[in-house]
């Protein structure tokens, strides 16, 4: 996917590991999140692996997780609105343009 900024830049979503998208939970779906993990991790039975397979599911779906990104160079935030567009947040001045950026230890 790729998509423009009112800025000029392209933004593009076509690797892993990119520095200005982010996934995030909405905390109205965190119960669901951990008790999915929970359920998937709590017992080593072979029965379980349905629990597993139904976590997977969860890291998928889209009703779930929603995507944000941040262009690079103006700092606007875009988050999927779940409708095929974007939600677009503009920084008022002093913005860091890596706040989507993971931070290793």
């Amino acid at each position: 996917m790729k998509f423009g900024c009112p800025c000029g830049t392209t933004i593009a979503d076509q690797t892993d590991h990119l520095p200005y998208k982010a996934s995030f939970v909405p905390d109205e779906s965190m119960d669901d999140v951990y008790e999915a993990v929970e359920k998937a991790l709590v017992s080593d039975e072979p029965e379980d692996v349905l629990e597993r397979d139904r976590f997977f599911d969860l890291l998928g779906d889209p009703s779930v997780f929603i995507d944000a990104y941040q262009c690079p160079e103006c700092g606007r935030l875009f988050i999927s609105n779940k409708l095929n567009g974007f939600y677009v947040f503009l920084p008022d001045g002093h913005e860091r343009r890596d706040v989507l950026r993971g931070r290793k230890k």
